[in-house]
């Protein structure tokens, strides 16, 4: 009678444990999936942003520089921090990053100029949103001689100043839609 009663309850054990296990992967499995879906969810909105150099010129005595940032990403990025490396000195404001840009082309080019430069500082909050490009600078000179593209002259100033802006480097601490901090050093890439 003893054994009987073992038998039969070690039987009833094994159901509840296969019904329990059972329940258990029933649970599980749609918060796996929940989980799953929001970190796809947070990879979707992710912001991507990326630096992007051009120089354009050799119009008679003119040509400009930019530099920009965008947002190849399908999220917005809430700016909460930016700093400029260049020559490794840093900067903390694109204004004074211009003028080091500015004063490092100077003695290179061996040429008389006057430029005029937008420059455009990240504040706290700034938002870049997907597939947006924000212009941290943008200077147009002009030279006393005519550099017309193509020329030996256009070439070597072109060289000069993709020399220097290539030498910056960018620093931003952002956050996503999601609320998560991002740090991305960002160097450029030519166009």
């Amino acid at each position: 009678m003893f054994g009987s009663y073992l038998t039969a309850s070690f039987e009833l054990s094994s159901g509840h444990l296969l019904l329990g296990g059972v329940a258990f992967i029933g649970l599980a499995a749609p918060i796996y999936n929940s989980w799953l879906a929001r970190c796809h969810n947070r990879l979707q909105i992710r912001p991507l942003l990326s630096y992007q150099t051009w120089v354009v010129g050799g119009d008679k005595n003119e040509f400009s520089y930019t530099i920009t940032i965008k947002n190849n990403g399908f999220g917005p990025a809430i700016i909460d921090n930016c700093e400029y490396t260049h020559n490794g000195n840093n900067y903390e404001a694109a204004f004074d990053l211009s003028k080091a840009i500015i004063d490092s082309i100077k003695p290179n080019l061996k040429l008389a100029f006057n430029y005029h430069e937008t420059v455009n500082n990240f504040i706290l909050n700034d938002i870049i949103g997907a597939n947006e490009t924000h212009v941290v600078i943008k200077c147009s000179v002009t030279t006393h001689q005519n550099i017309n593209n193509p020329s030996d002259l256009w070439n070597r100033v072109n060289s000069v100043i993709q020399n220097e802006i290539n030498k910056v480097v960018i620093c931003i601490s952002y956050k996503c839609g999601y609320n998560t901090s991002n740090k991305i050093e960002l160097k450029p890439t030519k166009l």
